[in-house]
């Protein structure tokens, strides 16, 4: 996994320009809307592709913004997956945004979708989630109702621009054409992962694999909990850039 990252990263380094302006071509057809600020929706990792993912490692990096804090958190969010929904640990004290500026596309349209569609979202993930549960009980693993039950309710104070299926799918098409041609051109061996931003960034960060491993073994006692939190704010991120 660890040459897999810094395969991933060194190659995105390589095509950065290219690739943050394909990216921008797809924000830019987001209109900008009026958000209070409230920050209920940063509730969750939502969903990110590769490239952006490494977009936010390297700038996370290149901001010097990978602080023990900061690490801590990704951390916690990590060990509390599929038993609390802890708020994203990308928000600071004051309701802000620290990847603002290259935050992933699920970020972006919240709040521009249509309360129907929104509403018919939230049954597709509730259902999602619960099959994911299913599936983990039958090995031993039980998912916590607290995790099942939560949803981010509709945003009835945003006032913007609403877009409807067709133009975020036209949207999603494009990111996952940017991550294909990005996999295929660099020779990648990486397999398609529907992963939220804070699972991909903590992959990046610790081995995952093995906490996961301890996870679903239910060996994640409150001992190792300490332990492995007190690692992340100790833990140098890795470059993984040849400049």
């Amino acid at each position: 996994e660890n040459r897999r990252n810094e395969i991933l990263i060194s190659s995105f380094y390589e095509n950065k320009k290219e690739i943050n302006k394909q990216l921008e071509a797809i924000y830019s057809q987001i209109l900008p809307g009026n958000c209070k600020g409230c920050a209920n929706c940063c509730s969750e990792s939502v969903g990110a592709s590769f490239t952006e993912a490494a977009n936010i490692y390297v700038y996370l990096l290149e901001n010097s913004l990978f602080t023990p804090d900061l690490k801590k958190a990704i951390m916690v969010y990590y060990l509390d997956i599929y038993q609390k929904r802890n708020k994203c640990p990308f928000l600071d004290k004051t309701k802000r945004c620290k990847i603002y500026e290259v935050r992933p596309l699920n970020c972006r349209l919240y709040g521009h979708w249509l309360k129907d569609d929104y509403e018919s979202n939230l049954k597709r993930l509730h259902k999602q989630a619960l099959d994911i549960s299913k599936e983990f009980n039958e090995n031993g693993y039980e998912v916590s109702k607290e995790y099942l039950d939560f949803q981010i309710p509709y945003c009835h104070d945003f006032i913007g621009e609403l877009y409807d299926l067709s133009f975020r799918n036209r949207l999603y098409d494009r990111l996952v054409n940017i991550d294909s041609g990005f996999i295929i051109s660099n020779n990648l061996e990486i397999d398609y992962a529907d992963k939220g931003i804070v699972e991909h960034i903590a992959g990046l960060l610790f081995d995952t694999e093995a906490i996961d491993k301890l996870r679903f073994e239910n060996k994640l006692t409150d001992k190792l909990r300490r332990r492995l939190i007190k690692i992340a704010e100790h833990i140098i991120p890795k470059v993984y850039i040849n400049k």
